[in-house]
């Protein structure tokens, strides 16, 4: 799994087309191998350019590189990013439909979190194996890999 071999995703958001090629070029010969390009919550007309961007990077830099969505929130952003290629969805929240629809569709999910319910929900219930967990003030994100549901089970 590229994201557990990585760790570092670089996030772009409003960058598409050609300019978002450029940066992904960048980014690999710089030594970053995961790049997510978000979706535009204010804008579902933009959704498209979303998808049309992971897809091209897929075709031109898919050897080299994993590519990703975040900001996902919806069935039709999983299924955008699906038909896009990209191989991870990151979620701001853990919206059951949208978890089980990533994982169903072969892409590593990786929702947002706070709580210990949300994160058992994710992983025992879902599938999940990589969290974004979130504290209470924003201050810091934390990406999680999750190696053994068991440490749940105890």
């Amino acid at each position: 799994m590229a994201v557990l071999e990585n760790k570092i995703i670089a996030i772009v958001r409003g960058v598409y087309g050609e300019d978002c090629l450029n940066l992904a070029k960048a980014l690999c010969e710089g030594g970053i191998k995961l790049l997510e390009v978000t979706f535009d919550q204010s804008n579902p007309d933009a959704w498209k350019k979303t998808a049309d961007t992971v897809k091209r990077l897929v075709e031109e830099l898919g050897d080299q590189m994993a590519f990703g969505t975040g900001t996902v929130t919806t069935l039709e952003m999983v299924e955008l990013a699906k038909n896009a290629g990209a191989q991870f969805i990151v979620s701001p929240n853990t919206n059951e439909k949208v978890i089980r629809a990533t994982v169903e569709a072969g892409m590593v999910s990786m929702p947002g979190a706070m709580t210990p319910s949300e994160v058992l929900n994710a992983c025992l219930e879902n599938g999940v194996s990589v969290l974004k967990a979130k504290n209470k003030i924003r201050l810091l994100d934390i990406c999680i890999i999750i190696t053994d549901r068991k440490c749940f089970l105890h």
